[in-house]
């Protein structure tokens, strides 16, 4: 069944002028696959900080590639070694030898430096992608896009910044794709977030296996850097998306804890083959009332935080998890713990700890517990109580720390209560 774009009318801040700009290979190329990487390219005069859009056809006669980013078309801007993404086209066009008309609307960032580059790409395949009546159009006026009844499969319609949207280039100019190492991987950028406000985040993101059976490895997370040094996260999402290879999204919210610094959104994929892809990232300001964050509810009698696991690596290895408490109380914790051998002979690496984060977003230790519980696969009780200091934001981290060993450390029946 045949897709249809209908009728539709977009405001786009610019009049189209096609004079001027030379299209890409003479507006027409063909692309044919010869079972390994390739591509064509061409070289654009384009300008940072300008809008454009492309209008061309395009033809996919299978067979091609299963993954459909290995027969798109993408603009780069090149600095020297560096390639930054700017724009994706006709990703989701189907491969079934009809001919489709895109068109395509895209602000290239002040920012951008370097020459830029268009790719179109027809890797791993037999079949071929054709190219035809591409054209190149400059906006810089006021203007109306009727979109007419057809095969348009793209889309994409500028609109005017929103001085509360935050739109880092990670998930959208830039490519948030992390494919699995087999090691510790991440991506981050710095956004400008305003301490003590509350944002929204949306984003969707594709998980495929395999990927570490850690959720807490392929996950988004916000952080800051207070000026006085540490690292404290703040925020987590994305954690329980299924891996099973399809498109999210996700939705939700945060607080920004005071005190200032860097404040960064983090993507991780850690130990896995497998690969994570985020798109779409943006954060938009709440002009609700903010509160610190993150929002301590009121704590009941007795609470219980999930079970915990964390196997040893040989290397240096730890995990933590999150309880809400009450600032300036008394606090009894009462847990299980066990070690399976082998550990680490030193103590101190094979410990839960129990730290608070203040106010102004520092991460401070108040307890250390387990050192001297055994490793011989047996469960033992530990029952603990600390003060919470006054300072606190009435968030604590628990850690659970099992390095240089290959044996597991667990803990159940997490409960505490704060008086």
């Amino acid at each position: 069944m045949k897709k249809i774009l209908l009728l539709s009318t977009f405001v786009l801040s610019a009049i189209s002028l096609f004079a001027d700009i030379s299209a890409p290979w003479g507006g027409k190329q063909d692309v044919p696959g010869t079972g390994k990487f390739a591509f064509r390219n061409a070289e654009i005069a384009l300008q940072a900080g300008k809008s454009y859009r492309f209008d061309f056809k395009i033809t996919k006669v299978p067979p091609m590639s299963a993954k459909k980013i290995e027969h798109q078309l993408v603009l780069f801007a090149l600095d020297g070694n560096k390639h930054r993404e700017i724009k994706t086209f006709a990703t989701e066009v189907p491969v079934d030898g009809k001919t489709y008309q895109v068109s395509s609307a895209f602000t290239i960032p002040a920012d951008v430096k370097g020459k830029f580059m268009l790719f179109a790409y027809n890797c791993f395949a037999k079949g071929t992608v054709k190219l035809a009546d591409f054209k190149v159009a400059e906006l810089n006026g006021a203007e109306k896009i009727n979109t007419k009844v057809t095969e348009v499969k793209e889309v994409v319609v500028v609109k005017a910044i929103d001085p509360n949207e935050i739109v880092p280039a990670l998930g959208n100019r830039d490519r948030a794709l992390l494919d699995g190492n087999g090691r510790f991987l991440y991506r981050n950028e710095t956004l400008p977030l305003q301490p003590g406000k509350k944002y929204n985040i949306s984003f969707d993101i594709c998980k495929i296996a395999p990927l570490s059976s850690k959720n807490i490895e392929h996950r988004i997370v916000i952080a800051q850097n207070p000026p006085a040094g540490g690292f404290n996260e703040f925020a987590y999402f994305a954690e329980n998306i299924p891996v099973d290879g399809k498109w999210h999204n996700v939705k939700g919210s945060f607080t920004v804890p005071k005190g200032g610094g860097k404040y960064i959104v983090y993507i991780y994929n850690c130990n896995a083959d497998g690969s994570l892809e985020v798109k779409n990232l943006k954060f938009t300001l709440d002009n609700g009332t903010a509160t610190p964050a993150p929002v301590a509810k009121a704590a009941p009698a007795v609470q219980k935080a999930k079970d915990f696991e964390l196997a040893g690596n040989g290397k240096f290895n730890g995990g933590h998890f999150h309880v809400t408490v009450k600032p300036a109380s008394l606090c009894e914790f009462n847990f299980k713990m066990m070690k399976t051998p082998k550990m680490s002979s030193n103590p101190t690496e094979q410990r839960v700890v129990i730290a608070y984060i203040t106010n102004n977003g520092s991460v401070k230790e108040i307890g250390w517990l387990g050192e001297k519980i055994q490793a011989d696969s047996q469960w033992h009780d530990i029952k603990h109580t600390v003060r919470i200091p006054d300072d606190s934001n009435g968030v604590l981290r628990i850690y659970v720390y099992n390095c240089h060993a290959t044996g597991k450390i667990s803990l159940k029946d997490f409960t505490y209560q704060c008086k």
